[in-house]
């Protein structure tokens, strides 16, 4: 299993509650909730792509490795660090990889810091090869919005090919 370091993120900015303001956002590598160190052990971090700080992560696993024209399953972990009233997360994928499922963007209302969103995603890989999902998550505060996108690895093996040596192998969905 592909491993990424969950880094420290440390709020900045000119809050004007001082509750926030300076305040250190906890990561799931942080947690010490059982259910949260379950997790964290048995997913992986998604990569943040650009410079958001939002304070959310996003951690995937697969139901079981993608083969090309099947559909997989690809359980997503939205781990919000603070409270919001909205949070949505937006799937974009390349022509090939087609998201069956959710359809459209998937919305929770009066999201706590330190839950856990479930999103989980039906997929289907066109072809063999590595491709990514992006997962773009808003979370709309009553100051405006704030964005952080991530992006997953979808890797398509030939079929009855072995995986090359040192790379992750996808890991059955627990439940």
């Amino acid at each position: 299993m592909l491993v990424v370091a969950a880094g420290l993120v440390t709020a900045c900015g000119d809050s004007k509650e001082p509750s926030k303001a300076g305040a250190r956002a906890t990561t799931a590598a942080d947690a010490t909730d059982p259910a949260m160190i379950e997790l964290v052990k048995r997913t992986t971090a998604a990569t943040t792509i650009g410079s958001s700080l939002a304070p959310v992560e996003v951690r995937f696993e697969y139901g079981a490795a993608p083969t090309p024209g099947q559909p997989v399953a690809i359980e997503l972990a939205v781990l919000p660090q603070a409270a919001v009233p909205t949070l949505r997360v937006e799937l974009v994928a390349p022509a090939e990889l087609k998201i069956v499922d959710p359809a459209g963007p998937v919305t929770f209302d009066k999201v706590q810091a330190g839950t856990i969103e479930t999103v989980r995603v039906q997929a289907v890989a066109e072809r063999t090869g590595t491709t990514t999902l992006r997962a773009i998550v808003t979370l709309e505060q009553p100051t405006g919005q704030e964005r952080r996108v991530f992006e997953l690895p979808v890797v398509v093996p030939v079929p009855g090919a072995a995986p090359p040596a040192g790379k992750a192998s996808a890991k059955p969905a627990a439940g």
